[in-house]
């Protein structure tokens, strides 16, 4: 349970990148 939350955290936190930084 924890690690899938882990996994949404920075899957979230890519995708944030991504944005910024395109």
């Amino acid at each position: 349970m924890k690690q899938l939350k882990l996994k949404r955290l920075l899957g979230a936190l890519a995708i944030a990148g991504s944005l910024a930084f395109s």
